[in-house]
C-alpha cells in the first residue's frame, strides 16, 4: 500500500493515521457509542485517512424504499450535506452498494454516473465511494472528495479505505445490534411495569368497586344508593380505560 513518491516518513504516518482510525472505531464498541456517534466517528476518521476534504456515510433509507441518505458527513458542507437523498436505483452509491465495489471519478463536479445532492460542493474533483458490507449484507457507502485542485486518489487510497470500510461496518452491524436490543429491553421493561400496574391499581380499584356493591346491601340515607351506583360506574369506566391504555386493543 505504498505511493510511489512516499517518503519512509509519510508510509509511517498514513499507517499511523490508519491503525489510529481502526482503534478509535473499535474503542467506540468498547464505550457502548449510540449509532450517530459511531457514523460521525467513521466519517471523520474516513476523511482523515485519506486526507480528503469531505466524507460522508450513506445508508439506506428507514421509511423509504429505494432511496439512501447522508447519515453523517465530516469537512466541506458537511451541515447541508447530511439528510440528503440519494437514488438506490440510479447512482455510483447504489451501484457500489449493490455489488460491493468500489468505484471513483476524476471529477465530483461534473461526471454524469455521480450523483450530486444539491449541497454537493462544486469545487469538488477526486471522488471515491467505497461500500459498506458484512456478511453479504450491503449496509451503506462511504464517500471521500478532494477539492477540484488535489491529487487523484490512487490505488492505495482505495486499499486503505476498503479495509477501513471493513472494520467500519463491522461496528455499525453491532452498534445497530445493541440499539435494537436497548428497545427490546425497554419493551420489556413496559410490559413489566403494565403488568405491575394491572396487578395493583387495576385490582385495588376492582377491590374498591366490590366494596362499594358491599355497601349497597345495608340501609343507606335517602338519595345515598344512586350516588354508589355513579361511584360503581365511574370505577368500571376507570378500569376499563387503564386495561386500554396498558393493553391497545
Amino acid at each position: 500500500m505504498r505511493r510511489p513518491d512516499e517518503s519512509r516518513e509519510l508510509r509511517v504516518e498514513r499507517e499511523r493515521v490508519f491503525l489510529t482510525a481502526m482503534n478509535d472505531v473499535s474503542r467506540s464498541l468498547l464505550d457502548n457509542a449510540d449509532l450517530d456517534e459511531t457514523l460521525q466517528l467513521v466519517t471523520r476518521r474516513a476523511r482523515e485517512l485519506l486526507d480528503a476534504d469531505l466524507a460522508m456515510v450513506v445508508l439506506p433509507d428507514a421509511v423509504v424504499n429505494n432511496e439512501l441518505v447522508v447519515y453523517a458527513a465530516d469537512g466541506l458542507a458537511a451541515a447541508e450535506l447530511v439528510g440528503s437523498m440519494l437514488p438506490a436505483d440510479h447512482s455510483m452509491a447504489g451501484v457500489a452498494m449493490r455489488d460491493h465495489e468500489p468505484a471513483l471519478v476524476a471529477d465530483g463536479s461534473k461526471d454524469p454516473p455521480l450523483f450530486r445532492p444539491p449541497a454537493w460542493p462544486n469545487e469538488l474533483g477526486a471522488t471515491l465511494i467505497v461500500p459498506l458490507h458484512a456478511r453479504g449484507e450491503a449496509v451503506g457507502i462511504i464517500t471521500i472528495a478532494k477539492l477540484r485542485d488535489r491529487p487523484m486518489f490512487l490505488a492505495s487510497d482505495v486499499i486503505f479505505m476498503e479495509t477501513f470500510a471493513a472494520h467500519a461496518t463491522l461496528a455499525i452491524v453491532d452498534v445497530r445490534q445493541q440499539e435494537h436490543l436497548r428497545v427490546l429491553r425497554a419493551l420489556e421493561e413496559r410490559d413489566r411495569m403494565a403488568d405491575s400496574i394491572r396487578d395493583t391499581v387495576v385490582n385495588r380499584l376492582s377491590n374498591v368497586g366490590l366494596s362499594l356493591h358491599l355497601l349497597l346491601q345495608h340501609d343507606l340515607p335517602a338519595g345515598s344508593d344512586e350516588r354508589v351506583w355513579n361511584a360503581i360506574n365511574e370505577l368500571d369506566e376507570t378500569i376499563s380505560a387503564m386495561r386500554d391504555a396498558i393493553f391497545p386493543r
